[in-house]
């Protein structure tokens, strides 16, 4: 805990040296000769945030925190910050969708909060986490059953396409019949 307050105490220091632009230990950094001002770091920390996630990844937490606002919307119910909202919308997913998937939204969720500052909503919630194994245990993960492909099938496929390439063939070589 000392530690922490003295990490605190030293940051918040930091803040209002650059802010009133003093040079101390814990004065404005310097980069290719000029000094970073407050919003310049907050502008910088921004990007670095919206950086930690892959494009791909971000795309997918867009669409999962769009899902969620619009469940809270239809339910009248306060998205951010989230609270025990995020066991009823568990319980929402788990009728649609599977347990994995759920995860993935919520870690969308999550993100979104971390990245505004906000708390994590699902530190210490226990209720969330047994939602979270009911729905594991109501629908278990099934693996398909996925057949060998034999010889015979390699070579159904190879006599399709080589018709099919023949057909396209003669197709756009005006060879077909009119």
């Amino acid at each position: 805990m000392h530690y922490l307050a003295t990490n605190c105490m030293c940051f918040s220091s930091f803040i209002q040296d650059v802010h009133s632009s003093t040079r101390s230990a814990y004065g404005p950094s310097e980069i290719k000769g000029r000094s970073l001002a407050l919003i310049d770091l907050e502008r910088i920390t921004h990007g670095l945030i919206k950086d930690s996630l892959a494009p791909s990844s971000r795309l997918a937490y867009d669409s999962a925190q769009s899902a969620y606002s619009r469940f809270c919307s239809m339910l009248g119910l306060q998205s951010y910050p989230a609270s025990d909202v995020l066991v009823l919308y568990v319980a929402d997913l788990s009728q649609r969708v599977c347990p994995s998937t759920i995860r993935s939204y919520l870690s969308a969720i999550r993100h979104v909060h971390l990245e505004r500052g906000l708390q994590d909503p699902m530190a210490g919630k226990t209720r969330l986490e047994l939602a979270l194994k009911g729905s594991r245990r109501q629908r278990p993960r099934t693996g398909y059953p996925r057949l060998p492909i034999t010889p015979m099938i390699l070579k159904a496929i190879g006599r399709a396409l080589q018709t099919t390439a023949t057909s396209m063939n003669s197709y756009c070589y005006g060879l077909h019949a009119a």
